[in-house]
């Protein structure tokens, strides 16, 4: 195993940055890479990308074999994959970013295998072969910078795969006499032989733009800043092909270029994107920035535990997180706070709404978002139903006789939100829903030792009958208030079970990103400590609600931030940075 890296001081990646920002700014592109409307983070997190781009590229430009680009890829890998050491101020920052970010490897080696390919093919036949060096060399980036700003889940990178080749194809018709200068011809030749040069320059345009109209669903599917940030990358593609088409497509001669003006009149365009986010969406109260606001008040107010453990995540994977938790807070009222409206009927609009919501109309912010989660990270709407109808359990059962059977239940009400946050982080392996069960079903069994007197006072027992009878407590003793003798043994049974169940579900850490990973060590660890309070006091489940105090709160979110050790590898894979 290599040996961790030093962390740069804070000189050193002061040092590192400023030279990644001096990359990224020496050189010419028509679109901005990470442009103002950004926070500062995610702006440092674009350079270190740009500058990684820029130089590998370069580094293909430049050289006349594949050593240079080899030994390139052995320093990346050791960099970004093995924690070893580095020299190299761009791989320096960069591996801050890859970090935080959770920003897969592939994507970096990929992009050097493009470069690897330039320097032994010159042209490409078809527009096939064309577009497999494409999704070599410019959906990488796409990837990358989808990672940074925390959009996840496979048709944003379906999406953003069309927009990078795209972008790339505008490029390559913008740069027809400077690749020709380099030896190069990034026309399809068949195209070439049929419709004449320009012809295929035109023929590229008209493709480029089509997969530039990919942008506008991907845009859709976020708001904001990176909404606006993502329009631009789109809009300034748009502009190189509108300068090419001045030009007649006569890029043989000329390199068509984007005026100041012009990249004035794009910001402008996507900033006003920022304001129409403001007046847009079904909430009619603010649209989907106001409804992201309510989502995350509603989870702050209503669920301090649930609010802090994802505050670690990205931003738009949060808000989807919190709509989730929301949407479930009014499930749950809807059977559990009394009223004058019968709670099945209710609960079949709560599931009307959810599916109107899906199919476009959502009628308050909550669902607003959490549509717009579900399309992004592809949730299954069987696992959103499997929610109400685990909360419709509530209305027919008071109590469950064994095991098999309270686990049936919670797995509905639990485990299906653990599987969908996982869907949100993100992961590499199926077995990672596996994980997810079992973690939701640790906490759910956590929850109901914590609420025993709670459930007795509405009339509801969660905990198995079966169960409590080989240790001697009847249901009459909680009913009655009294303590049976068996009570400790039988509360010391359960949270054994629980600690399995915890054990395995903690190991959902291996296939998700690594800020994710605290957020689920955030999560587990107050219900951890929760139910070690519960083992140190048996009985006071039976006399009140558990409550961890801040202090102690603060402690669990404290260590869930402190670093891992090394996740071991089986013999003979390679190391990979998981995104």
């Amino acid at each position: 195993m290599a040996a961790l890296a030093p962390a740069p001081s804070q000189t050193e990646l002061a040092q590192a940055d400023a030279f990644c920002r001096r990359l990224a700014r020496r050189h010419y592109e028509n679109f901005t890479v990470a442009s103002a409307v950004l926070p500062g983070e995610l702006r440092v997190h674009l350079a270190r990308v740009y500058a990684y781009c820029r130089l590998t590229d370069d580094l293909g430009d430049e050289s006349r074999s594949d050593a240079r680009l080899r030994a390139w890829r052995d320093e990346v890998c050791s960099a970004l994959a093995a924690d070893g050491p580095t020299s190299h101020p761009v791989l320096l920052a960069l591996r801050e970013t890859v970090t935080a970010c959770s920003v897969p490897l592939q994507p970096f080696l990929d992009l050097i295998s493009a470069n690897l390919l330039d320097q032994r093919v010159t042209g490409y036949a078809t527009w096939i072969d064309l577009e497999a060096y494409c999704r070599l060399s410019a959906a990488p980036v796409g990837r990358m910078v989808l990672a940074v700003l925390g959009i996840r889940g496979e048709r944003a990178e379906e999406l953003s795969d069309s927009v990078c080749i795209g972008l790339q194809l505008a490029n390559f018709a913008q740069d027809v006499a400077l690749d020709a200068r380099l030896g190069r011809c990034y026309l399809p030749q068949d195209e070439v032989s049929r419709l004449g040069l320009h012809g295929a320059v035109r023929s590229l345009c008209e493709r480029a733009e089509r997969l530039l109209e990919s942008g506008c669903e991907l845009e859709a599917m976020t708001s904001g800043r990176l909404r606006a940030q993502l329009a631009m990358y789109r809009l300034g593609g748009t502009a190189i092909l509108g300068a090419i088409r001045r030009s007649s497509f006569r890029t043989d001669t000329v390199r068509p270029q984007v005026s100041r003006t012009e990249k004035a009149r794009l910001a402008t365009g996507a900033i006003a994107l920022l304001a129409g986010d403001h007046a847009r969406g079904p909430s009619r109260a603010g649209g989907i920035v106001e409804a992201e606001r309510v989502c995350q008040r509603l989870a702050r107010r209503h669920a301090a535990n649930f609010y802090w453990g994802f505050i670690a995540l990205p931003r738009p994977q949060r808000t989807a997180i919190y709509s989730l938790y929301d949407f479930a807070r009014q499930v749950d009222d809807a059977v559990d706070t009394p009223g004058i409206v019968d709670p099945r009927a209710e609960l079949d609009e709560m599931r009307r709404r959810l599916h109107r919501a899906l199919a476009g109309e959502p009628d308050d912010e909550v669902t607003t978002v959490l549509a717009r989660a579900v399309a992004l990270y592809r949730i299954p709407l069987e696992e959103l139903d499997a929610l109400i109808d685990g909360v419709e359990c509530d209305l027919t059962s008071r109590g469950y006789a064994t095991w098999p059977e309270l686990t049936a239940y919670c797995r509905l009400v639990a485990s299906t939100v653990g599987r969908m946050c996982v869907r949100i982080f993100g992961f590499d392996d199926q077995v990672a829903l596996s994980h997810a069960d079992d973690l939701g079903l640790a906490m759910q069994l956590t929850n109901i030792l914590r609420d025993v007197r709670g459930d007795l006072e509405i009339g509801r027992l969660y905990l198995p009958t079966e169960e409590l009878a080989w240790f001697g407590v009847g249901v009459e003793d909680l009913t009655g208030g009294h303590v049976a003798a068996g009570w400790d043994a039988f509360v010391d049974f359960q949270a054994q079970r629980a600690h399995r169940l915890f054990a395995s579900g903690l190991r959902v850490q291996r296939h998700i990103p690594k800020r994710a990973g605290i957020c689920v060590r955030t999560m587990a660890g107050m219900y951890q400590r929760t139910l070690q309070e519960i083992e140190q006091q048996p009985q006071l489940p039976l006399q009140r609600r558990l409550s961890l105090p801040p202090a102690t709160k603060a402690a669990v979110l404290l260590r869930a931030t402190l670093p891992q050790p090394p996740r071991p590898r089986p013999a003979g894979t390679r190391p990979t940075v998981r995104g």
